[in-house]
């Protein structure tokens, strides 16, 4: 049905299926494809399947099917993402002129076959390279973005498919504010770990109900529970949260009594009265009452904040396990750019982007690295990327990232750092050209987040993509509060 619109009625040059290629009873996609070409194009097909099999053994469980529908190249492709990519690839070089032979574009059919005739070294169709600085490349700069437009809302997506790698490092609990757990906390010790008292008043024995008491003393917060022996008809001064004597069955509120005799000096209780006779437990918390030894206080992946920290020292903790902050870059990029304090020069500005961003990076908690100024230079920024990437996990940069022809940060991370550009443009203002890639770099996965130059583009995607990387990367899955306006 939709194959059929798009090349009969929508007059679309090449369509790429994704996945249903498989052997799974789902995978009918080649038999959807074989229904409705015209004619078949396996060399199409075989040079997927070649190249995929350089790769990995199991290319050899794909059914792709290539195929021509009237003026309409049809291509099926796996659902892996890194594999359509490969396979894309492969064939990428000669979809234009299959296009041109559909079509009966003469002109370059013959160009192709010109060039081919004559041994050219270079593809007709060859990719956008990168172009460098120079004036004489300018007029042969793409005036169009190959990056597809995404919403926002995708581009968020995108960006929540990566998670937290496993990573962790034991820290100080004075040093573990706002980080993130990386395993459940259980409690070293029960809390009280004796019984203690929950109000001022007096420590008795419940059987011995109402009537006068003897007073021992007095036990406060800190004394041993042991310090003082009661009996029969006696009773122990306490204070709210100190221990109770071992024989004591319950606590009789200053409230509920009163005196009938002072010790000699004057400064003593001696004989009390209780009026209300006491119930068994009556205001004591018991051993473990409101956290047991071995009870679990903290779940994996929970922040860490003041009360946190709090439950943490109560339960005996010194350190925790907390997830791994990824090590964080920031470069900026522009030939216009210089370092705030230097003496100004004709048509520079001061680079204002880098500290603000820092800055912005530091309120949620994540230290960054300033990586420099790139000049708009194909060597120069190559070399700055790459010095960044040895001390980053996540590189975010500033500028470079439009269509004018000093924009280089997509052409470079793509060709020469090989690197896979998620998207490359978002559906809003101000952030268009925002851009998210990763590459792999030194056997690790890097992260790299490019963001329009201008200060408000920069801060505001920051916002809505770097900081929610970085959470995302930490472990923090917490969403923002969302507040509906009117």
């Amino acid at each position: 049905g939709i194959l059929k619109k798009w090349a009969d009625e929508d007059k679309v040059n090449v369509i790429l299926t994704t996945g249903g290629t498989g052997f799974s009873p789902r995978d009918v996609t080649p038999e959807a494809t074989k229904k409705i070409i015209h004619k078949e194009a396996p060399a199409i097909s075989l040079a997927m399947s070649m190249a995929s099999f350089k790769i990995t053994p199991m290319a050899l469980l794909s059914r792709a099917v290539c195929g021509i529908r009237n003026r309409t190249l049809i291509i099926n492709l796996p659902g892996s993402t890194k594999a359509a990519r490969e396979c894309l690839d492969a064939i990428a070089i000669c979809i234009p002129h299959a296009v041109d032979l559909l079509l009966d574009e003469k002109r370059n059919v013959s160009r192709v076959h010109e060039c081919l005739h004559n041994s050219c070294k270079h593809d007709p169709y060859e990719r956008h390279e990168i172009v460098s600085p120079g004036p004489s490349n300018v007029p042969n700069r793409l005036r169009q973005s190959p990056y597809p437009m995404i919403s926002m809302g995708d581009a968020m997506k995108i960006i929540n498919n990566f998670s937290w790698e496993g990573e962790y490092e034991l820290v100080e609990l004075w040093k573990c504010h706002g980080r993130i757990l990386a395993d459940d906390i259980y409690s070293q010790c029960d809390l009280p770990p004796f019984r203690a008292s929950i109000k001022d008043g007096y420590a008795v024995i419940a059987s011995d109900g109402a009537g006068q008491r003897h007073v021992l003393g007095g036990i406060e917060a800190g004394h041993s529970p042991g310090s003082v022996k009661l009996s029969p008809g006696f009773c122990v001064r306490v204070n709210t949260g100190a221990p109770i004597p071992d024989e004591a069955t319950a606590v009789v509120q200053v409230e509920d009594t009163k005196l009938l005799e002072k010790t000699i000096d004057g400064n003593e209780e001696k004989l009390i009265e209780i009026l209300v006779a006491p119930q068994e437990n009556q205001d004591i918390r018991s051993i473990g009452s409101d956290i047991g030894k071995g009870s679990l206080i903290l779940r994996r992946l929970d922040k860490i904040g003041a009360v946190e920290m709090g439950i943490l020292a109560a339960c005996g903790c010194t350190e925790v396990k907390v997830t791994k902050i990824p090590r964080i870059g920031v470069l900026s990029t522009g030939n216009e750019l210089q370092q705030a304090g230097e003496e100004a020069r004709p048509g520079h500005v001061y680079d204002s982007n880098k500290i603000t961003l820092m800055m912005l990076y530091k309120e949620y908690g994540y230290e960054s690295m300033d990586m420099g100024i790139a000049i708009d230079d194909t060597k120069a920024m190559t070399d700055k990327i790459k010095n960044a990437l040895d001390h980053a996990d996540v590189l975010i940069t500033t500028g470079s990232v439009s269509m004018g022809d000093r924009d280089l940060l997509k052409q470079i991370l793509s060709h020469i750092f090989k690197a896979t550009i998620h998207f490359g443009r978002v559906n809003m203002k101000p952030g268009k050209p925002t851009t998210f890639a990763t590459c792999t770099y030194n056997g690790r996965t890097k992260y790299l987040v490019c963001l329009p130059g201008n200060p408000v583009s920069a801060t505001v995607t920051s916002h809505l993509f770097a900081i929610p990387l970085l959470h995302r990367l930490s472990g923090n899955y917490t969403r923002p509060v969302v507040v509906q306006a009117r």
